[in-house]
């Protein structure tokens, strides 16, 4: 009898496993992501490059699914004459995304989260040319500040999917972000012409980004 019970409870469990897989709670994919235009300082020194996207139903509604979700997005640096030399930088963006469910495979979608954009300022002093030997900011050797900016975002979109498993992405994200922490800012050129004659964008205040994301991804 008892060997009976054991093998129903192997049985029962290994059904609930397999109800648990089919019903498709995970979502993972890889983006492409851009900035829309190149009018802040953030835009004009970073290039979107990838993101990987990843996604947890917490509960269905019928009509919506309510997925808790982590977005992590590599920005490479731009060429900027090697005035301001920064790092690529890692945005960490945790969400809450609403999916609408409806009679076909187009699922539209409304996220808000918030980014932790982190990245790094990193001068070599020996490489200037032109410097005040009497001002210690011109010293040989190298500096380095962290750049850490931070804010809320709104994500709108749509995803369409093949087969309950493979999906296409298209939306678009609303970044509003500010400088945070002990950080140096953030600046970029935006006409250079000499070392007396150049413009500059900065973040020393608040900054909206926007940026469209397109992408695959799987469900399982």
């Amino acid at each position: 009898m008892k060997k009976v019970l054991f093998a129903l409870t192997i049985l029962a469990g290994t059904l609930v496993s397999a109800q648990e897989t089919s019903s498709e709670k995970f979502q993972i994919g890889l983006q492409y992501n851009q900035f829309f235009d190149k009018q802040d300082a953030v835009s004009l020194n970073y290039n979107g490059i990838v993101g990987l996207n990843t996604r947890y139903k917490v509960v269905s509604f019928g009509v919506a699914d309510l997925n808790a979700g982590l977005t992590l997005s590599y920005f490479q640096t731009r060429d900027l004459k090697d005035l301001y030399p920064y790092k690529d930088a890692i945005n960490i963006n945790p969400n809450i995304v609403a999916e609408f469910n409806t009679n076909s495979g187009f699922k539209p979608f409304v996220g808000i989260g918030y980014n932790f954009f982190n990245s790094k300022w990193k001068i070599n002093y020996s490489n200037l040319t032109i410097y005040d030997p009497n001002d210690p900011l011109f010293e040989s050797g190298t500096h380095s500040e962290k750049v850490r900016l931070s804010g809320f975002n709104i994500n709108l979109g749509a995803r369409y999917h093949f087969e309950k498993w493979f999906y296409i992405e298209l939306s678009y994200n609303f970044m509003s972000i500010k400088t945070s922490g002990d950080n140096f800012g953030l600046w970029a050129i935006d006409e250079y012409r000499s070392w007396n004659d150049f413009s500059y964008y900065n973040t020393e205040k608040n900054a909206n980004l926007h940026l469209f994301n397109i992408g695959v991804g799987v469900r399982f």
